[in-house]
């Protein structure tokens, strides 16, 4: 085994003196095909879709976590108890999604979650008084959502070809602003 440090020096020696010039060939790329892609492009339109739903399905699980926690159980100091079980189960999950995509592959892993996160909110808009059976759906939801936020930009890189032009700086720029429109 070598130095740990010695390890770290040389990488932050090569990293700071190292340039790296790769010569990339750009195309500019107009509006027009970007809309022209873009419109008839199903895939993408269905993946901005699901964007804006799923973003307004997120900002709605904070006001039932809110929600519940005053109407339904009458104690706001189970809110964040709610709030941790989300957070914590989606940083969990987030850097399961690359290793679930190779395996199952990108669309397949997208779908399987989101199937996950609804069944949370299935869970969270039946939930009797229990706060353990809450938690577990909140975390459950959380489980769901969170690798679908970071599968979005992998899937416009699947769905933004066109024949014989790419159009992903369209296609991420729309997704962005879907994602952007809800926020």
């Amino acid at each position: 085994m070598g130095d740990p440090a010695a390890a770290a020096r040389g990488y932050w020696t090569c990293y700071r003196t190292c340039r790296e010039d790769v010569p990339v060939e750009v195309h500019p790329l107009t509006l027009r095909q970007t809309w022209e892609a873009v419109r008839t492009n199903r895939p993408l339109l269905v993946l901005c879709a699901s964007t804006l739903v799923l973003l307004a399905g997120q900002f709605t699980i904070v006001g039932a976590q809110a929600h519940y926690a005053m109407l339904a159980l009458g104690d706001s100091g189970v809110l964040f108890w709610m709030a941790l079980a989300s957070a914590v189960s989606s940083l969990v999950m987030v850097p399961l999604a690359p290793r679930l995509s190779a395996r199952f592959g990108v669309r397949p892993t997208y779908v399987g979650m989101a199937v996950v996160a609804a069944v949370g909110a299935l869970g969270i808009a039946l939930a009797p008084t229990s706060v353990p059976f809450v938690l577990a759906c909140f975390a459950l939801q959380g489980l769901g959502s969170a690798p679908i936020n970071a599968l979005m930009s992998a899937l416009v890189v699947l769905v933004a070809m066109v024949p014989g032009v790419l159009i992903l700086a369209g296609g991420l720029a729309i997704l962005a602003f879907g994602r952007s429109g809800v926020e």
